[in-house]
């Protein structure tokens, strides 16, 4: 599974001993997010997807986390950049970025429960070991929050400004950029500077091409 060897390799966890968590501390459930994805004109599937996720029900505000919100952009916003496109001959691409939430840090302390039917290698059970995490998950209340924290900086840094009348707008000169979650959309006058979008994207963050 190409997400679950992403959390390994990428270190997303650090596995302790369930003693090494303070007395005090809550553990969260890790849960598996089941889905199967269908094609929108036959109805077959063409693919399975498990997500791991933490418990988010289960988190304390104040403790595992503060604020929630999370803008993204709005379709007012889409149809405009779309309108543009089609009254100018712009170039488009749709980008997705590739197990967004992961990305970025956790913003606060948090231990979760080993997810069952991974093995984690002899003597580790679910009653002697827990993950503490480094990155942020799906299922975390703040994960979008702390996601969109992290694109923003991304973006400040490949010279982006961020729209005042849409948060989730970023332009440089004539490029744009359009961001719902973990997708965006860029439009620009050509194709070189769209590709040229998508590449400094790549040297920031993990995208591909939808």
């Amino acid at each position: 599974m190409r997400e679950l060897n992403t959390h390994f390799e990428c270190k997303h966890w650090e596995l302790i001993a369930i003693h090494e968590v303070p007395t005090s501390t809550k553990l969260l459930d890790s849960v598996w997010a089941m889905r199967r994805k269908r094609c929108i004109s036959t109805g077959e599937i063409y693919k399975y997807k498990a997500r791991l996720n933490a418990h988010g029900g289960q988190q304390v505000h104040g403790i595992h986390y503060w604020d929630t919100y999370a803008p993204v952009v709005t379709w007012f916003a889409i149809r405009l950049m779309l309108t543009l496109v089609l009254l100018y001959k712009w170039s488009t691409l749709t980008v997705d970025f590739v197990l967004a939430y992961p990305q970025a840090d956790v913003d606060s302390e948090i231990f979760i429960k080993l997810p069952r039917g991974i093995n984690f290698g002899p003597n580790i059970s679910r009653l002697s070991h827990v993950l503490k995490l480094i990155k942020n998950i799906y299922g975390l209340k703040q994960a979008g929050r702390v996601w969109n924290k992290h694109l923003h900086k991304g973006l400040i840094k490949l010279k982006f400004q961020q729209s005042t009348y849409d948060a989730c707008i970023f332009y440089r000169g004539s490029e744009v950029m359009g961001v719902y979650i973990r997708d965006c959309l860029i439009i620009a006058p050509s194709d070189a500077e769209v590709l040229k979008v998508y590449t400094d994207l790549q040297a920031e963050f993990e995208v591909t091409n939808k």
